[in-house]
């Protein structure tokens, strides 16, 4: 059974099912959008350019990877992995960080409430 949720006006809606651990409980799959198609999985990628990537949950064992370009990543609920990749990123994390933000090369301005938050120049 899936829901809708509602994030800021400055994220995209994103399905968000029952079954998601609301709060560090047992791995389930990432819940994103990338560059406005929905992505649903353990791993999810951006493109080698600039990517837009919004997820209301990223699970213990999911991991988020930006790739190439200047990618802008918003997390409400992350407790697994959040990868920039190369070149300028933008990563914000809405709730408590859980898990671990790496921002990867380049300039990365990262946005996080608690958790490890590594190669971040902001």
């Amino acid at each position: 059974m899936a829901a809708t949720a509602a994030l800021p006006a400055a994220l995209l809606t994103v399905p968000v099912h029952a079954d998601a651990p609301r709060s560090g409980g047992a791995a389930a799959a990432a819940l994103c959008t990338v560059n406005g198609v929905p992505a649903f999985g353990t791993v999810i990628n951006g493109t080698a350019g600039p990517d837009t990537i919004r997820c209301s949950f990223v699970g213990v064992t999911d991991t988020v990877n930006g790739l190439g370009g200047n990618d802008n990543i918003s997390v409400v609920v992350n407790r697994g992995r959040v990868n920039g990749g190369n070149d300028n990123d933008v990563i914000t994390v809405l709730d408590n960080n859980g898990g671990i933000v790496d921002g990867g090369a380049g300039f990365d301005v990262c946005s996080v409430n608690g958790g490890m938050k590594v190669n971040c120049e902001l």
